[in-house]
């Protein structure tokens, strides 16, 4: 029987970012079901500044090393998918430690966050393969991330678990005393390339915005400058940093809409998006505006929770903020029927149930091969 588990991140998670609600969500699920879970990740995980590429391989590494010297005190290990987790990955081979990998995004999502990695390309693709078919399971978040995996490593063992909500958190009464009295739409997550900050912020200055919606950016990454330099220039963008996890719904559920605009440049499309983000504005009860992406417009069309538009196109993003603002009770029938999919489909404690499911028969085959 499964009774512990080493859950291993090496990207440092930090409130306001996905990695962290999914982490936490996961390993705090597995435990409400009886799973001792420890989580092995860089200690610089809650703080502000930025450690440098040095300093980033030594927490890897010595991270890791702690986890192996301790590895034969787990019955499975859990790696977030990582190329610098290949150490880890090896060890559990050799002592015969079943482990799982979970699979977010293509090799290209870390060259667009880290340039500095292009001349390592096929390292961290050889790095990243090698570690996928050591896996007894790998779990992605899309049916097309998992036909990507197959096809890329010949893994016969793939399964889907997509992002959820915390309904605990995420729900309509939330409310935070300092969110602002008048209509506004909001993003949050980390400010990452393919995340449309571009589109949002010119969508805001274009003619077809409503004059009397703000937009609300929370959160911290690449694309934070852009988004300091327009909340100086407009007063109609307000910047408010990184908000806790916990907090964060207390903004989310009186906004007017919530926007989820990914524009990824192609890494994507062929793999699809599982976005954190869109299950968490769906939680609240507010309707929801995504790009047509596969994995988002799907779950969208499907609830009849919001609006669907082009990757990349300011105008249709401001015309369809002003279709919401000018009719409120449609947005309110959208954000209703939203608010019951997630209910209903997309909880974090199912989530937990589904990932426990994957591990228990991972752990089980690993035992009688």
């Amino acid at each position: 029987m499964l009774k512990k588990v080493a859950y291993l991140c090496l990207q440092a998670t930090k409130q306001g970012q996905a990695s962290y609600a999914h982490v936490n969500e996961i390993i705090d699920g597995l435990r409400r079901n009886g799973v001792e879970v420890q989580l092995f990740e860089p200690a610089n995980a809650e703080k502000s500044l930025q450690p440098g590429i040095g300093k980033r391989l030594f927490d890897a590494f010595w991270v890791q090393f702690r986890l192996i010297w301790h590895i034969r005190t787990f019955d499975l290990l859990y790696i977030r998918g990582h190329f610098l987790a290949f150490p880890a990955s090896i060890a559990a081979r050799l002592f015969r430690v079943p482990q799982v990998r979970e699979v977010n995004g293509p090799y290209e999502d870390i060259h667009q966050i880290y340039p500095w990695t292009r001349p390592i390309a096929p390292l961290i693709r050889g790095l990243s393969r090698l570690q996928n078919r050591l896996a007894g399971t790998i779990i992605t978040v899309t049916p097309e991330m998992a036909k990507w995996c197959k096809e890329d490593c010949g893994h016969a063992s793939v399964e889907v678990v997509p992002n959820g909500a915390n309904l605990d958190i995420f729900h309509a009464e939330a409310h935070a005393p300092s969110a602002p009295l008048d209509a506004y739409a909001i993003f949050f997550g980390a400010f990452s390339p393919w995340q449309g900050i571009d589109v949002m912020l010119k969508a805001v200055e274009h003619p077809e915005w409503p004059s009397n919606v703000c937009l609300l950016l929370a959160g911290d990454g690449l694309e934070r400058p852009k988004v300091e330099s327009a909340a100086n220039r407009n007063e109609r963008v307000r910047y408010l940093g990184t908000i806790p996890y916990r907090e964060l719904p207390g903004f989310v559920a009186p906004a007017l809409v919530g926007l989820c605009v990914k524009d990824d440049g192609g890494t994507h499309t062929s793999t699809g998006w599982s976005p954190l983000k869109l299950y968490e504005m769906m939680a609240t009860g507010i309707p929801v505006v995504v790009t047509d992406l596969p994995g988002q417009r799907e779950i969208v069309e499907k609830s009849r929770s919001g609006l669907v538009i082009q990757p990349g196109d300011p105008a249709e993003l401001a015309r369809a903020v002003a279709s919401l603002a000018s009719n409120p009770a449609l947005a309110k029938e959208m954000g209703s029927r939203g608010l019951l999919e997630v209910r209903e489909n997309h909880s974090w404690a199912r989530r937990a149930n589904d990932t426990l499911g994957i591990l228990q028969e991972t752990f089980r085959r690993a035992r009688s091969a």
